[in-house]
């Protein structure tokens, strides 16, 4: 069985008040209210806290929220794996104080992971582009971007409504295999995340799949499919990002595949990438193939290696 969840981060803000520590009364209850908020949505995401910080909660009032964090199926998390590189880092245009939180977010980031920061207020985040030479992590891409908090402005609750909906027990999304249905299920959840107009989530749910795409992406773990599957709906909801014109924010790279005609469909190949990423010089080999004829499409194979043989082609078309 696969259990699906978000992750976030606390902000370089919530990082600086908990180290600096001016009051230790008013810092407990600040971050007691975080930490009941978080709760709420404990089978949907996980909060995880730099190892670094770990120590800031075993003494005093402290105590108290360390207790909370440890409880039996927490969803908050001390985690002890590397960070991302050490190339310069802005929030708001400003060098945070401490970075711990922030160079966690920017490895969940680079490792796809949908992060977002717990924050009153949007991100402006920026990462110059590191030295690939010294950058043992191999994140060397800048980043730019603007990240909305993951729980102010009601995502969560929307996404909660909509597992209750759809009798999932305890607002739990989990599944043993992938079919349409639970495809279409962990669709929408992750456009909800990413506060896709509800018009838009149910254009994508008249798409058909060929039962031999199920396969090809059964054994992908769940942070492999946020990015199978949202790269999937970008590409047939927007135009794609070579189209200057008509691009969106969420466009990414679609195009002709090789062998561009087969038994009457016209095949395309989508980019598998990260949700901020178009996939324009910065794709990788996870390809998706699609089909389209008599104005349907249908999803047809997934590919870690690129390309797509004669052999899956001629199958999954007849």
């Amino acid at each position: 069985m696969k259990y699906f969840k978000f992750n976030a981060v606390f902000s370089s803000k919530f990082e600086e008040i908990l180290i600096d520590q001016n009051d230790e009364k008013e810092i407990v209850l600040i971050f007691y209210k975080a930490i009941i908020e978080i709760k709420k949505y404990n089978n949907l995401i996980n909060l995880l806290i730099p190892s670094a910080l770990q120590s800031c909660f075993l003494y005093g009032n402290f105590k108290i929220l360390y207790e909370l964090i440890r409880g039996p199926q927490s969803n908050i998390i001390f985690y002890t794996g590397k960070d991302a590189c050490d190339a310069k880092i802005m929030i708001n245009n400003k060098i945070p104080k401490y970075d711990n939180c922030t160079k966690l977010y920017l490895k969940l980031y680079k490792d796809a992971n949908f992060p977002s920061f717990y924050e009153d207020n949007d991100l402006r985040v920026y990462k110059e582009k590191c030295n690939l030479i010294e950058c043992k992590n191999n994140c060397c891409n800048q980043i730019i971007d603007t990240i909305s908090p993951g729980f102010e402005d009601g995502r969560m609750d929307k996404i909660k409504d909509y597992l209750v909906h759809n009798n999932y027990s305890n607002q739990i999304f989990k599944f043993k295999l992938l079919d349409k249905n639970s495809i279409n299920d962990l669709m929408t959840i992750l456009c909800l995340y990413n506060k896709i107009p509800l018009t838009e989530i149910e254009l994508y749910k008249n798409i058909q799949y060929h039962t031999g795409f199920f396969n090809d992406i059964n054994g992908a773990c769940v942070e492999d499919l946020k990015n199978i599957l949202f790269s999937l709906f970008r590409a047939i909801i927007y135009p794609p990002s070579r189209d200057r014109m008509r691009r969106s924010p969420y466009s990414i790279d679609i195009h002709p595949n090789t062998i561009n005609c087969k038994n009457g469909y016209d095949l395309f190949r989508i980019d598998v990438v990260s949700s901020r990423k178009t996939g324009l010089k910065c794709s990788g080999k996870l390809r998706i193939l699609i089909g389209k004829k008599k104005k349907q499409t249908t999803v047809l194979a997934y590919s870690d290696n690129h390309d797509f043989s004669n052999e899956i082609i001629n199958s999954r078309t007849t």
